[in-house]
């Protein structure tokens, strides 16, 4: 049996190579080693790279007994929050039957905590629509019927990987979207209704519709307008286009700012015309060709050209990358990387350059937060406060208080900020490493982060700080995942 050891000396002399011997090992034994050891790491030195490969075991997993551990370690209440989400998140990509009776547990089905509830919808939900769930050993009656009435129940997160199929639960998914109290949610069914082909735009309009800015104040929720904006763009809804330039509209009236850019950039891609972003320009193109365009199947061809320059123009930019937001977090790395040298200073001198003179250029009615990501998040407001001269310099100042020699907990502080700060946009500077918090592995930070931006829309920016090829992967497919740019400044 491998031991691992808890400190810096045993870390150091080879438990981390054994955690990552142990993922490669397909066997019940070894799948009971790494669910038996995950908890007692959780506060070891370097904890989270043990774990982040015992997690890669568990998703490694082949055979039904191997899944069985798995789904039954998920509903163990004696198991912390996090071992039980990360079993759940590997269930929902087995390829292989998974045991039906762990997953229909009380202490799965009646959980209070938000985060296991929805993860438990989903993997139930995407393992029923594979088939793959085993009913061997249920000793319930009717054991589809006792799934779905689990699944029926809000926020639908389960159910959604149900509709458009032969069971149609469309109509009811769709209605508990529009009733959903939690945007999140909302805008994750959204997401999910609109990847589904056999569901067609006339079904998702009522969500769609409540989703724009339609009527809505400047901070309406951005988790919503973006989840409208992307499927719209991916399903090509062009017969929404009255109603995406009255949103444009709405948006400049109120100020511009991301969703402002969006719109009009929406607009471009859906029609193929390079007209701009100015919404009366729009409503007159709508009036007298627009509809009738439309009549003829928008035959208009779609471009998929860049804009131009004059249409990327931004109030605003850091490291090159454009700033349209005026909801943002600055985030920055807190590890000893920041010390490293970028050309003629250090990296975190030349941020500090960079996000005096981002600050010095956005309006006085933008939004904005300095963070550092440390082992915990350090934040110069702990909220978004508007761009004052005052905040700016006392945002300034926590970058002289703070040493950069910390750890770095990455994915727990953005999905903090997308949950918490109620910005659209995050600007993040570092070399994309984590050493501490919930993950530090580049691909579970990855599929974490996905579901919360399909949960916030909330856009990142990066700027890589290194030129190490697998940090610099990482950054980009973070930007990539909410549409967002990835620079690397050069030095």
């Amino acid at each position: 049996m491998i031991v691992l050891l808890v400190d810096k000396a045993t870390y150091e002399a080879g438990a981390y190579q054994a955690a990552r011997q142990l993922s490669e090992m397909r066997s019940v034994e070894a799948m009971e080693v790494r669910l038996e050891l995950f908890d007692d790491k959780i506060n070891s030195y370097r904890g989270v790279f043990l774990r982040d490969w015992f997690f890669s075991g568990m998703l490694k997993a082949e055979s039904k007994e191997e899944l069985s551990l798995v789904a039954e370690a998920a509903a163990d209440k004696k198991n912390s929050t996090l071992l039980r989400w990360v079993c759940l998140r590997a269930l929902a990509t087995a390829k292989a039957p998974v045991a039906l009776k762990p997953l229909l547990d009380k202490s799965l089905t009646k959980c209070k905590d938000q985060d296991l509830k929805y993860q438990w919808q989903r993997t139930l939900g995407t393992l029923h629509a594979k088939n793959l769930l085993d009913f061997d050993g249920f000793g319930g009656r009717e054991p589809q019927a006792r799934v779905l009435a689990d699944l029926n129940v809000a926020p639908g997160l389960g159910l959604a990987q149900l509709a458009g199929s032969e069971s149609d639960f469309t109509a009811t998914v769709i209605g508990m979207a529009l009733s959903a109290k939690d945007p999140g949610s909302r805008a994750e069914l959204l997401r999910l209704l609109g990847q589904n082909q056999a569901i067609n735009g006339e079904s998702l309009r009522p969500l769609l519709l409540s989703s724009l800015s339609l009527g809505k104040p400047a901070d309406w929720n951005c988790a919503l307008r973006a989840a409208a904006i992307d499927v719209i763009a991916e399903r090509k809804f062009a017969m929404l286009i009255p109603e995406i330039i009255k949103s444009l509209a709405a948006e400049t009236a109120q100020g511009g700012g991301r969703f402002a850019v969006d719109y009009g950039n929406l607009m471009m891609d859906l029609t193929g015309l390079r007209i701009g972003r100015n919404p009366d320009i729009w409503q007159r193109w709508w009036d007298n060709e627009g509809e009738q365009w439309l009549k003829d199947g928008a035959s208009t061809p779609r471009a998929n050209q860049q804009r131009t320059e004059h249409e990327q123009d931004t109030v605003a930019s850091m490291f090159g990358v454009p700033v349209d937001s005026k909801r943002l977090v600055i985030a920055l790395d807190g590890s000893g990387s920041m010390n490293d040298s970028m050309g003629d200073t250090t990296c975190l001198q030349a941020a500090r350059r960079e996000i005096t003179i981002l600050l010095d250029r956005l309006p006085n009615d933008a939004m904005f937060d300095l963070v550092v990501v440390e082992k915990e998040l350090i934040s110069s407001f702990g909220k978004l406060v508007k761009n004052t001269d005052k905040n700016r310099k006392k945002a300034l100042a926590l970058l002289e208080r703070r040493s950069f020699r910390s750890t770095s907990s990455l994915y727990d502080a953005l999905r903090d900020i997308q949950r918490e700060w109620g910005a659209d946009t995050i600007l993040l500077i570092g070399d994309g490493g984590s050493s501490s918090g919930t993950h530090q592995y580049p691909g579970h930070m990855l599929s974490g982060l996905e579901t919360e931006y399909s949960r916030s829309g909330v856009r990142i920016h990066t700027v890589c700080t290194t030129s190490n090829n697998t940090k610099l992967r990482f950054m980009r497919k973070l930007a990539a995942i909410s549409g967002g740019t990835m620079v690397q400044p050069p030095g």
